[in-house]
């Protein structure tokens, strides 16, 4: 069925962190057919409620993208915000799979999971009214883990000059606790890589 066609083909943006992944993926998700992941979904994925509600909320984002006037201001406030969903990733997958943080190199998702994943993307699409899935992810991509759930989605790589993206990741609070002393992701690198990092 449609529904069905339109979940196996998703618009998946994918690239580091500072890269410009954010920036790109949030003018995309304006387009007034795409449906797309927020903070409320990742509270309460299973929420039909919300999922209508996200009908009308992405609405008075794309209006307050093309308004300066006050409205428009409190429709950008109280608007949702894409966002990558993490939790649900992770509580909707096993234990060996480490969505946060790892890169999943050769790791397929189970006919259970592809099952309990599609299930509640495909009511976010139902109920929110919208005809394609648009996904975000910075750091690694998990493109091995959800071609197996998408066998047929497109990935935008995001890819900006790697010496800025670099200058721009360390120069962040978030690099303290996840880079400088500490190698955050996992699953992509030798023994030799991981030595020399420790050095």
């Amino acid at each position: 069925n449609d529904t069905s066609s339109a979940l196996n083909k998703p618009l998946i943006f994918v690239g580091p962190p500072r890269s410009g992944v954010t920036f790109i993926s949030d003018l995309i998700f304006h387009h007034r057919d795409l449906c797309w992941l927020d903070k409320n979904f990742e509270k309460h994925p299973r929420s039909d409620w919300q999922h209508r509600l996200f009908h009308h909320a992405s609405g008075w984002r794309n209006h307050a993208a093309q308004s300066s006037s006050l409205l428009g201001s409190l429709a950008t406030k109280f608007s949702p915000v894409p966002s990558e969903a993490i939790s649900f990733w992770d509580e909707s997958t096993r234990d060996d799979i480490d969505f946060d943080r790892g890169f999943l190199r050769g790791k397929h998702a189970t006919p259970m999971e592809i099952t309990t994943i599609k299930d509640v993307l495909a009511k976010r699409l139902i109920l929110s009214q919208k005809a394609q899935l648009g996904l975000r992810f910075t750091g690694p991509a998990r493109l091995c883990f959800l071609h197996s759930i998408f066998p047929d989605d497109k990935f935008v790589n995001i890819v900006r000059d790697p010496a800025s993206t670099v200058h721009s990741m360390i120069s962040t609070e978030e690099w303290e606790y996840l880079g400088r002393h500490l190698l955050w992701w996992r699953g992509a690198y030798s023994l030799q890589e991981l030595a020399q990092y420790d050095m």
